[in-house]
Protein backbone atom coordinates (compact mmCIF):
# COMPACT_ATOMS: atom_id res chain seq x y z
CA UNK A 1 0.00 0.00 0.00
CA UNK A 2 2.72 2.54 0.73
CA UNK A 3 4.17 2.04 -2.56
CA UNK A 4 0.73 2.77 -3.97
CA UNK A 5 -0.27 5.93 -2.03
CA UNK A 6 1.79 7.07 0.77
CA UNK A 7 -0.38 9.01 2.74
CA UNK A 8 -2.74 6.51 3.63
CA UNK A 9 -1.08 5.21 6.45
CA UNK A 10 -4.26 4.47 8.90
CA UNK A 11 -6.31 1.84 8.44
CA UNK A 12 -9.20 0.59 10.03
CA UNK A 13 -12.12 -2.15 9.65
CA UNK A 14 -15.50 -0.17 8.58
CA UNK A 15 -18.79 -1.34 9.93
CA UNK A 16 -19.78 -1.61 6.12
CA UNK A 17 -17.42 -4.72 5.44
CA UNK A 18 -14.98 -2.98 3.51
CA UNK A 19 -11.28 -1.71 4.79
CA UNK A 20 -11.22 2.30 4.41
CA UNK A 21 -7.58 4.41 4.81
CA UNK A 22 -7.82 7.78 5.58
CA UNK A 23 -6.93 10.22 2.87
CA UNK A 24 -4.62 13.05 4.15
CA UNK A 25 -3.58 16.43 1.77
CA UNK A 26 -0.74 18.66 3.37
CA UNK A 27 -1.17 16.74 6.75
CA UNK A 28 -4.97 17.70 6.83
CA UNK A 29 -7.75 15.05 7.10
CA UNK A 30 -9.66 15.37 3.03
CA UNK A 31 -11.28 12.06 3.37
CA UNK A 32 -11.62 8.13 2.78
CA UNK A 33 -10.50 5.59 0.19
CA UNK A 34 -11.84 2.18 0.31
CA UNK A 35 -9.47 -0.44 -0.91
CA UNK A 36 -11.92 -3.17 -1.84
CA UNK A 37 -13.52 -0.83 -4.25
CA UNK A 38 -10.48 1.09 -4.94
CA UNK A 39 -11.43 4.61 -5.19
CA UNK A 40 -12.43 7.01 -2.53
CA UNK A 41 -15.81 7.48 -0.55
CA UNK A 42 -17.61 10.17 0.93
CA UNK A 43 -19.08 10.03 4.53
CA UNK A 44 -22.36 9.96 3.47
CA UNK A 45 -21.99 6.45 1.30
CA UNK A 46 -20.09 4.81 4.22
CA UNK A 47 -22.95 6.19 6.62
CA UNK A 48 -25.66 5.32 4.09
CA UNK A 49 -24.08 1.58 3.69
CA UNK A 50 -24.89 0.49 7.19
Amino acid sequence: MFSIAPVMLELFEAAYGTDLCWLYEKDVHIGFYDLNKDKEVEIEEIMQSK
